[in-house]
């Protein structure tokens, strides 16, 4: 079994895991939001690699690149280009680790046993890099947002389990981390990027400390909750969706399907289908 945290977001709704992971329907590619973030990310690590420097880094054409990879409008390709300038400001040295590479979109992964289950933890970090005084290893993960909510989203973030589950990874990764500082603290903050704010605005960072009991019992939760899943999808039977409608089914990339017309079993039928590769996703 291969786990990582967009999967563990799947679960918050049986039906939803079922539809995207197990039968491979394909999410709707209505969520802007969703692209504009995957645009950002890619820009971000296009710049790291450019030297973090604006002199080697396109700018332009690096946005347009991506707004045509990621099918977005005229206003976001606009708001792109904003974000990623006002990032430039943002983006860290990141540190290199034992192989001399810099963490930025790193893939790592973790092989544990969940009661008698083999299961690959795996995930991509943005960026980690060291704090002003070489005291702690800083996570960074960045985040694109419309608006700000009540409570900001900013703190919404701080208290998920996401970068919990990333510093979690990096704990099990400490190998990688090179000499002097393999033994450092760790701890984890967010950018949040308000790209429709005019000029973009880069909210308040929320740093957070690890809490690796918190994911190790996440982990185990999410692989009891899978197994359940796959047992009623190899019956046959279509797992409830949630409770009642929420702002999550609203956003959700399965609405098409619950919210459709067609029987349920006609809409999963005339669906677009498209693998559930957990190695593609953070």
């Amino acid at each position: 079994m291969i786990l990582n945290h967009s999967a563990i977001g799947l679960l918050k709704c049986d039906r939803l895991y079922q539809l995207r992971v197990l039968l491979s329907i394909k999410e709707s590619d209505d969520s802007d939001s969703l692209n504009f973030g995957n645009a950002m990310h890619k820009a971000i690590e296009a710049y790291h690699h450019a030297g973090r420097t604006l002199k080697n880094f396109d700018l332009l054409a690096t946005c347009n690149k991506l707004g045509d990879e990621f099918k977005l409008n005229a206003t976001l390709r606009g708001k792109l280009i904003g974000t990623v300038t006002t990032l430039t400001g943002f983006v860290k040295f990141p540190l290199h680790d034992t192989e001399d590479k810099p963490m930025v979109e790193r893939k790592i992964s973790f092989a544990a046993d969940v009661d008698g289950t083999h299961v690959d933890v795996v995930g991509t970090l943005d960026e980690v890099h060291l704090n002003g005084n070489q005291t702690a290893i800083v996570l960074n993960d960045y985040k694109s947002s419309s608006y700000l909510t009540t409570p900001p989203l900013v703190e919404k973030y701080s208290f998920s389990s996401q970068l919990y589950y990333y510093m979690w990874m990096l704990n099990q990764n400490r190998h990688l981390i090179p000499s002097p500082y393999t033994n450092l603290p760790l701890q984890a903050n967010y950018t949040l990027v308000l790209y429709n704010k005019s000029p973009v605005t880069v909210a308040k960072t929320a740093t957070i400390q690890p809490d690796d009991l918190l994911i190790e019992d996440m982990i185990e939760d999410s692989v009891r909750k899978i197994k359940r899943i796959e047992l009623l999808n190899q019956s046959g039977t279509i797992a409830a969706p949630l409770g009642r409608a929420s702002d999550s089914c609203r956003y959700c990339g399965m609405k098409h399907i619950c919210f459709s017309k067609l029987p349920l079993r006609d809409a999963i039928n005339a669906a677009e289908k498209e693998p559930y590769d957990p190695l593609s996703f953070r």
